[in-house]
């Protein structure tokens, strides 16, 4: 449901949620690095992230998802995304 994947080089934020939340918030411990990732739902929808961004640099999100490559061991980053469809 908040859809936060490892994957081998990056993590893959895709949320599937109610279209009632307003967002959430997670902590996630990966490859060493905290991640504080933050997602805001402000049109409601139930899947799609139209921004993502790690420590204020946008990421892609061609694919309808957050990709937010590995950092650090020992790093904390900031990671925000804006659920909604494009355009």
């Amino acid at each position: 449901i908040l859809g936060i994947r490892p994957g081998y080089d990056a993590l893959t934020i895709d949320p599937c949620i109610p279209p009632e939340w307003k967002g959430f918030t997670v902590r996630r411990v990966w490859r060493g690095a905290v991640y504080e990732i933050e997602v805001a739902n402000p049109q409601r929808v139930s899947k799609g992230v139209r921004e993502c961004r790690l420590n204020e640099i946008p990421q892609d999100t061609a694919s309808g998802c957050g990709i937010i490559p590995a950092q650090a061991a020992g790093s904390v980053n900031h990671v925000t995304v804006m659920m909604g469809k494009s355009g």
